[in-house]
């Protein structure tokens, strides 16, 4: 998700919501980043023609348009791919005790690393909602990327009740009014 800050404080995260159906149910978030969109300075040459002297009069533009690059600057986030094996850095919100830090389970491995966040649950009605997020030092008026791994999967029930999908409060709260598309399962 692409979002401008809001206060010397930012939160970006993970939205998790784990079916409510008689299903098997997987879902798991790792890697998060989070940087800066920053635009350098433009620059320009210019070519001077004819050969400057002191009796030419007027202003002198530049022959070529200025080259704007956009680059990223990473913010530090603190145990970006639970690595510690826990929750160290991350906020929970509904604490739900059917998602953990875990490793590789039932067929799904973390994405990089040794660990990753999420859980399953398999053939009961309990189902799971978490939202799980880091807060960050930003700037008002900057513009921040926050990108993370997702993976999701339903066996025996609705694909789109098993669903994971990126989250930002450029307020620096838990309130996430900047909200990426939903990933679902098996799509």
């Amino acid at each position: 998700v692409q979002f401008t800050g809001g206060s010397d404080f930012c939160s970006v995260g993970f939205e998790m919501h784990q079916g409510w159906n008689l299903a098997n149910n997987q879902y798991y978030c790792d890697d998060a980043e989070f940087y800066i969109l920053a635009a350098p300075e433009p620059t320009a040459t210019a070519t001077l023609s004819p050969t400057f002297s002191p009796t030419i009069t007027g202003t002198i533009f530049p022959t070529s348009t200025p080259t704007v690059t956009a680059t990223k600057q990473a913010v530090e986030l603190d145990n970006p791919g639970f690595e510690t094996g826990d929750t160290t850095g991350w906020y929970r919100v509904f604490n739900s005790d059917k998602l953990y830090v875990t490793g590789a389970e039932y067929g799904c491995e973390p994405h990089s690393g040794n660990y990753m966040f999420g859980g399953t649950h398999s053939y009961d009605s309990a189902g799971a909602a978490e939202i799980i997020y880091a807060v960050a030092q930003c700037e008002p008026g900057v513009e921040y990327i926050f990108r993370g791994w997702a993976f999701t999967h339903t066996v025996g029930g609705t694909a789109g009740d098993n669903r994971v999908r990126l989250a930002a409060d450029p307020s620096g709260g838990a309130a996430f009014s900047v909200q990426g598309d939903w990933h679902t399962a098996n799509e």
